[in-house]
């Protein structure tokens, strides 16, 4: 585990800059895979972001539980 209370002040300010990035852009892409699908087969698009875009966003929630319960 990295200790970041070592590591420079400003070299956490980068990284928590590039994480944000990172984030924000794939809940853009995210969003317009969405709508791309919406549009493929016939569903709503409201439909399918609250069916699919719930379903991505509980990914990390499974995982920490999965990985917990080892």
């Amino acid at each position: 585990m990295i200790d970041f209370r070592a590591v420079p002040l400003a070299v956490n300010i980068a990284l928590v800059v590039v994480a944000a990035v990172v984030v924000w852009g794939a809940g853009t892409r995210i969003s317009r895979v969405v709508d791309a699908i919406a549009e493929r087969t016939g569903i709503g698009r409201v439909f399918a972001g609250f069916l699919l875009l719930g379903g991505v966003t509980s990914l990390p929630e499974l995982a920490s539980a999965v990985t917990a319960s080892y």
